[in-house]
């Protein structure tokens, strides 16, 4: 038996699905294949066989792809990698949700949660200091929608 993710309130009483697609007990210990969310509660979705972090990165895509096809901005990628760490003995890698010109300006967007009660994104301390970075490497400063 295969469920959708909006099908997931129709399955059996007691069971959930795991990434293997066999179904498993709630009451028994934890599946080894079992589905990990994230620490933000975001659930994965796929749009156009392309699995995103989140449904709002989804949909931020999907706008993006409107707005390119109209001509408002050119050249969108995904998950573009920036080396924050030259010459040092860690690797420490940002990548964007999506890059692309605006008026032939480039832009960095990356989808963050908003936490409606303090009007303000729920950044982690370590995307804050790769954020740090990249204006300071790269003179960018990186878009949050």
């Amino acid at each position: 038996m295969t469920f959708k993710l909006h099908n997931l309130e129709k399955l059996p009483n007691g069971m959930y699905r795991v990434r293997s697609g066999a179904m498993v007990s709630k009451t028994e210990n934890k599946a080894p294949f079992a589905k990990k969310t994230s620490n933000q509660g975001n659930i994965r979705v796929v749009v156009d066989g392309i699995n995103f972090q989140s449904k709002k990165e989804a949909e931020r895509y999907t706008l993006l792809k409107l707005l390119e096809k109209t001509g408002k901005i050119q050249d969108l990628k995904r998950q573009v990698p920036f080396e924050l760490n030259k010459n040092g003995t860690h690797s420490l890698i940002y990548y964007a949700d999506f890059c692309y010109y605006e008026n032939g300006v480039y832009v960095v967007n990356d989808v963050k949660p908003f936490d409606k009660k303090s009007g303000k994104f729920r950044l982690s301390q370590l995307f804050k200091k790769k954020s740090r970075l990249m204006f300071k490497l790269y003179s960018i400063t990186i878009k949050l929608s």
